[in-house]
């Protein structure tokens, strides 16, 4: 038998997917996913439609949950139920087989955590051997086994800052997002990979003379001669906490 539904022209253009699906119980009709977004003139984030924190995405991929889903479906169902019954039937099945928890947003480290870290602390351990040797003879083969890591790292990093910028482009480039959603991933895009791991700006001191460092050994002397100066101030200080007049010629 086949069953047809009417909906508005206008509520054709919201539909973002509509398919049949495995999910529910053993009858002569088939089970109709259906997906669509209601968003307002000015495209609010809010206005869209959500599954709320039920996977339904894992109950119809996962074998093992769908038929789960189905045998809680059968238990909590009651005789000759009604609409209304099935429904809470089926939302409570779906609370039961698979929740999710609220999705973050994460950087392109963290979403490559587990292939990056390994590599980092032994490129560390590698640097401190470095440090702490003894034997002059072992330096050139870890300074060659530092190299290497060093450019695996890197491509390594390379590599995850490539897919996470791809996946943020395949949502922006999305038929479910809103324009608001779409520039977010843009902008996440742009700021995202220098965001993550920052170099802060070093600090160089002038010296007497007024002209800046120009080495490292240079800016400590700059910065052990003017913090010398301020811990060691005899300028008179008034016990009010008002500091004294300067004289102008």
């Amino acid at each position: 038998m086949l069953d047809s539904i009417s909906v508005s022209s206008n509520g054709v253009k919201k539909v973002r997917d509509c398919k049949v699906s495995k999910i529910g119980v053993p009858s002569d009709h088939s089970a109709i996913m259906l997906k669509f977004c209601l968003t307002s003139i000015k495209y609010k984030d809010h206005s869209e439609l959500s599954n709320g924190i039920i996977d339904w995405h894992a109950i119809r991929t996962d074998d093992g949950k769908r038929s789960q889903f189905n045998s809680l479906i059968k238990e909590n169902l009651p005789p000759n139920p009604s609409y209304t019954a099935y429904n809470r039937a089926i939302m409570a099945a779906g609370y039961a087989t698979a929740t999710k928890s609220k999705d973050r947003r994460i950087g392109w480290f963290e979403n490559d955590r587990e292939a990056l870290q390994p590599l980092i602390n032994k490129k560390a351990e590698i640097l401190h051997n470095i440090r702490a040797l003894d034997d002059p003879s072992k330096l050139p083969d870890l300074q060659h086994a530092y190299k290497v890591l060093c450019k695996e790292v890197k491509d390594r990093s390379d590599l995850a800052k490539h897919k996470w910028a791809l996946a943020l482009g395949n949502e922006a480039n999305s038929l479910n997002v809103t324009p608001k959603q779409a520039w977010r991933a843009a902008y996440e895009i742009r700021d995202g990979v220098k965001g993550h791991h920052t170099t802060p700006a070093p600090k160089i001191f002038k010296n007497s003379e007024g002209v800046l460092a120009s080495s490292k050994q240079e800016n400590i002397n700059n910065v052990e001669t003017h913090f010398t100066r301020v811990f060691n101030s005899t300028r008179p200080f008034n016990i009010d906490g008002h500091p004294p007049k300067r004289n102008h010629a």
